[in-house]
């Protein structure tokens, strides 16, 4: 079964994701962008693009190619977004072998003896100051000052912008491939107006870390977030999906629950047809001679064992009997067209 958003499709330009930043950045080049709550600075739209800028000429005068490595080893500061957009990354962290690292001063130490096997790596740069073993961030703007532009073509739904990792509480770490297509189709998601609860002038709190796929699309995104809550409309309890989404439901999982129940003598799943979701679950159950077996009965049992958008919101209805194969298998192809046949009628 299919569950897609009710939103209407929209339309993902085949940009990258600095391209897309900068380009929407121009357009509020006088609102403020970034305010440092520690030191109270901020940073206009217009200063954060001339910072991307500058940041990119200067790591393409030191020789930074497209497939290079950024690290970025640092806490939510502005910064951090000047430098992922202006080294319009491949890939980040220190497993993936980096060419450049972005770290504190007070850091510094730590990052060069834990990037020493780094067979790569050609320098470490300090942000918040300057010390004697490294180049620092305001240096690298000066560089940018003039100089060309790296001419990178990119292929927006194949190039990986970002690796975001797991924090290997399980494991060895596991950095997932976002793309730029990935990162801009998510935040023309978030700010869908059918979704969105934020306008222009809103001001958001960038509480999650800049190096959690969520922060990274908050603060401006394993797996990216394709639910968002959502006022106006009823949801499946998780909000409603994105734009653009569609996921699958496999009715297996419900029929197993439900043909546990002891008043169950066979069940099906089939999807409903729903003008908000393309189709909600909903179950057929015949029940064994003389159970009291009610449909409040089937949707806890489902609730108690699911998670929420799983459940039955196309509701159970009781019959005699169900389709079925020669082996005796139940026939769900049948079944749903009997079904979509019925509410055609009633139409």
């Amino acid at each position: 079964m299919a569950i897609r958003s009710p939103c209407p499709d929209i339309n993902i330009p085949e940009v990258s994701l600095t391209e897309f930043i900068l380009n929407k950045g121009k357009c509020f080049a006088e609102r403020v962008a970034f305010i440092d709550d520690a030191t109270g600075r901020t940073m206009t739209y217009g200063e954060f693009c001339d910072d991307v800028i500058r940041i990119a000429r200067g790591l393409n005068d030191i020789g930074l190619e497209k497939d290079d490595v950024i690290a970025l080893c640092l806490p939510n500061m502005i910064e951090y977004a000047s430098i992922m957009y202006g080294a319009q990354m491949k890939k980040i962290y220190n497993n993936a072998n980096p060419r450049y690292i972005f770290t504190l001063t007070t850091l510094f130490e730590k990052v060069k003896n834990a990037s020493s096997s780094c067979t790569h790596l050609q320098e470490i740069f300090t942000v918040d100051g300057t010390i004697d073993e490294a180049r620092s961030y305001d240096e690298l703007l000066k560089l940018g000052c003039e100089g060309e532009l790296p001419d990178i073509k990119y292929l927006p739904e194949d190039d990986v912008a970002l690796l975001v990792y797991t924090s290997g509480s399980t494991g060895d770490q596991k950095g997932a491939s976002i793309t730029h297509r990935n990162l801009v189709a998510n935040v023309l998601q978030i700010s869908s107006p059918m979704v969105s609860p934020y306008s222009n002038n809103d001001v958001t709190v960038a509480t999650r870390p800049f190096t959690h796929a969520y922060g990274i699309v908050f603060g401006m995104t394993e797996v990216m977030p394709i639910f968002m809550p959502e006022i106006n409309k009823p949801h499946l309890g998780v909000g409603i999906p994105l734009p653009n989404v569609e996921f699958k439901v496999g009715p297996m999982e419900l029929e197993d629950v439900i043909q546990d129940l002891s008043g169950v003598e066979s069940v099906v799943v089939v999807g409903v047809p729903d003008e908000d979701y393309h189709e909600l679950s909903k179950a057929f159950v015949v029940k064994k001679p003389g159970s009291s077996l009610t449909e409040e009965d089937v949707i806890s049992a489902v609730k108690a064992s699911l998670d929420r958008y799983r459940w039955l919101h196309g509701g159970v209805e009781f019959v005699e009997s169900l389709p079925k194969t020669a082996s005796g298998k139940v026939m769900r192809r049948l079944v749903k067209e009997n079904m979509l046949m019925k509410l055609k009628n009633d139409n």
